[in-house]
């Protein structure tokens, strides 16, 4: 699947969750019986098999294993991911980061994620990424442009929504 595609799944998955009434529990059963968790974690593997040659592909792939750990399921419609995927999009990451190879949004975007406590943790022997996640404070611009953010999939919603928060 090209990028375009996956960014159209993930928003008619979305609109699935955001659709649903009720407590958490009762969404929850509800995206079960519906496989969204199911086409979320097909959606994750699919940005894992392009990540290596996609940095977007890698940005939205680790959104998604940060997003994974930080929300409610029944908020989100992802639930679990598979572990060896994200250990290879990880690695990648903390390869590009050896090498300087990411850009100043993959920057800020893990200083944010930085800011949620153990989230990574099962992923500390990769040493760079770990450390990156330590030391950086890199600000998110005042600037994002929505229209393109919204053709980014779920972490395009996110990021639209907290820069009309701050």
């Amino acid at each position: 699947m090209k990028l375009e595609e996956l960014a159209n799944t993930e928003k008619e998955l979305y609109s699935v969750v955001t659709s649903l009434g009720g407590t958490l529990k009762e969404k929850e059963k509800h995206l079960e019986k519906l496989r969204v968790f199911e086409e979320y974690y097909k959606v994750h593997q699919a940005y894992a098999q392009l990540h290596v040659n996609s940095l977007e592909a890698l940005k939205r792939a680790l959104f998604l294993s940060w997003y994974v750990r930080v929300e409610a399921p029944a908020l989100t419609g992802i639930r679990e991911l598979d572990i060896t995927a994200e250990h290879d999009i990880i690695k990648t990451l903390d390869e590009k980061l050896k090498h300087n190879k990411i850009d100043y949004e993959l920057e800020w975007m893990l200083s944010h994620y930085a800011t949620w406590d153990a989230v990574f943790d099962d992923f500390e022997e990769y040493k760079t990424f770990q450390s990156r996640l330590g030391h950086t404070s890199v600000e998110m611009p005042a600037f994002i442009d929505h229209s393109i953010m919204k053709e980014r999939g779920q972490m395009g919603i996110y990021w639209s929504f907290i820069s009309l928060l701050g």
